[in-house]
């Protein structure tokens, strides 16, 4: 089956070019800026922005964890979350984590990763960014399949850069407060894990929708 998407894949890299970017409100708490003319969506919880930066896919992505057990009560948990989601999030797209760390984002934490997934023959590199944040999660995601762009780490370090959290908060509101014991780690697996699954759907369907425009005729 995965070898069936090869072709769809190596669709992506074909066309486009450096993009201005623009800056999008997220919602009350984030902003951040994508290429122009990116797509929104938001349906069951889950907010998005889909995008491209030549032959590189660039989805930012808000799911909510309000229903879920995740509880994080200390720097260390979510530091622990974190550690989770990225082990979750390597299993489902059949990669590893190359390099990780924990940064600042103004006042808060996030999580900065490179996955490296293959799925058949093609490799695919996968720069990301989350951030958990009053019971969401944020992740940015480039998906680079090969794709040589002159400009392109210098677009990712500015999208990256772009994303801004409103003043005032802090990692205060990156604490859950519940009362159970912590299971930051394997909830931050579990979430890491359906997310890439998500992740990886809307990719190839944003592959096969490309794929289906190019084919038909124009008038």
């Amino acid at each position: 089956m995965k070898a069936a998407f090869i072709p769809c894949l190596l669709f992506v890299f074909i066309s486009s070019y450096s993009q201005q970017l623009i800056k999008y409100s997220f919602d009350n708490d984030v902003s951040i800026q994508l290429p122009k003319n990116s797509v929104i969506t938001d349906t069951l919880g889950q907010k998005m922005i889909k995008g491209n930066i030549g032959g590189v896919n660039v989805i930012f992505l808000r799911t909510s964890e309000k229903d879920s057990t995740v509880t994080i009560e200390n720097k260390s948990e979510l530091i622990e979350f974190y550690s989770g989601f990225q082990k979750g999030y390597a299993q489902s797209v059949n990669g590893k984590i190359v390099s990780s760390k924990v940064i600042d984002k103004g006042h808060l934490k996030a999580s900065e990763f490179q996955c490296q997934s293959k799925i058949s023959t093609l490799n695919i590199t996968i720069d990301g960014l989350v951030v958990f944040l009053n019971n969401y999660s944020y992740t940015i995601q480039f998906f680079n399949m090969g794709a040589e762009i002159e400009d392109y780490e210098t677009q990712k370090k500015s999208i990256l850069a772009s994303l801004k959290f409103r003043e005032g908060l802090s990692i205060d509101n990156q604490m859950t407060n519940a009362e159970e014991s912590s299971m930051g780690y394997k909830i931050g697996e579990v979430i890491g894990y359906f997310l890439g699954v998500a992740v990886l759907i809307i990719l190839i369907l944003m592959i096969l929708k490309k794929n289906k425009d190019k084919r038909l005729p124009r008038a």
